[in-house]
């Protein structure tokens, strides 16, 4: 990139920021929707943290329905900027009859892991904490590829998920995709926001959850875990994709490629909107 590009970039940017601030100073009006049976126990809550995002919203309904078995209850948690987009989801939640609430402790976005973590950590206290059941966050670009028995996961062990190890011997949990056993963290003070001392171990990025290091991943041998192998697959000379799309897009499979992840980020666009459309256009190929 050279330096008109990086100006240009940057600029887009701080417009990107401005647009965000005004939204978030927006007093909403949207009530929350429960779906009939959402005081009753399941065995396990999927809740996703909807950004914007409708219509990959109603991909994973749909989806979800296609391919998870089990007694699973589907909760998403809105954590929109633009009203618009928040009525749409809300309107496709109770088309399908989910559970649709507004996620209202938010402040202006410090970058997409600040803010996530914001709405995760609002979720485990006025979601999680009030339904007491196993749970799991699911990021809302990530689908089911195959069957599965979703309740199996937690079944055994305490937690599961991707993890991160880290060169300096630290590991951590990915936020977007996490499982949990209530009993067995419903004690902890489980925070999604990043882990602001791993800058002592030299470690210049880590993702939303890692602040869970501390309390929760000490106590847990990095081999108690089932394994969740990544597989990470660059689509762009894909002749059917480029059928859509004359650009390069990067997805993951994980979970014994029973999950995908789309990776295609957003910050590379002007727009969420254009990543979702990509996003679309590949799941149409699935």
């Amino acid at each position: 990139m050279n330096l008109v590009e990086k100006i240009k970039k940057n600029q887009e940017n701080k417009e990107r920021k401005k647009g965000y601030k005004k939204s978030f100073a927006q007093n909403y009006s949207i009530e929350p929707y429960y779906s009939k049976d959402y005081t009753s126990k399941s065995d396990i809550d999927l809740i996703t943290i909807s950004f914007n995002a409708p219509k990959l919203i109603l991909e994973q309904i749909k989806i979800f329905k296609k391919f998870l078995k089990g007694n699973y209850r589907f909760i998403v948690c809105d954590n929109s900027t633009l009203e618009d987009c928040s009525q749409m989801i809300k309107t496709h939640c109770i088309q399908n009859d989910i559970t649709y609430i507004r996620v209202l402790d938010r402040s202006i976005p410090n970058g997409y892991s600040n803010s996530h973590a914001i709405a995760l950590n609002w979720v485990w206290k006025n979601v999680v904490q009030k339904r007491k059941n196993n749970f799991a966050f699911l990021d809302h670009d990530i689908f089911p590829v195959k069957e599965i028995d979703i309740c199996s996961y937690v079944n055994q062990k305490p937690v599961f998920g991707r993890y991160k190890k880290l060169d300096c011997g630290v590991w951590y949990m990915w936020a977007g995709f996490a499982f949990f056993n209530y009993e067995y963290v419903k004690n902890l003070p489980l925070n999604f926001h990043r882990y602001k001392a791993f800058g002592l171990f030299k470690v210049k990025y880590a993702d939303t959850g890692s602040a869970n290091w501390n309390c929760l991943y000490k106590k847990l041998n990095i081999n108690d875990l089932n394994p969740c192998s990544d597989e990470l697959y660059g689509l762009g000379d894909d002749d059917i994709l480029r059928k859509y799309t004359n650009e390069k897009i990067t997805v993951n499979y994980f979970a014994n490629e029973s999950w995908l992840h789309i990776l295609d980020g957003g910050d590379r666009y002007k727009t969420n909107a254009q990543k979702v459309e990509r996003v679309l256009k590949y799941l149409d190929r699935l």
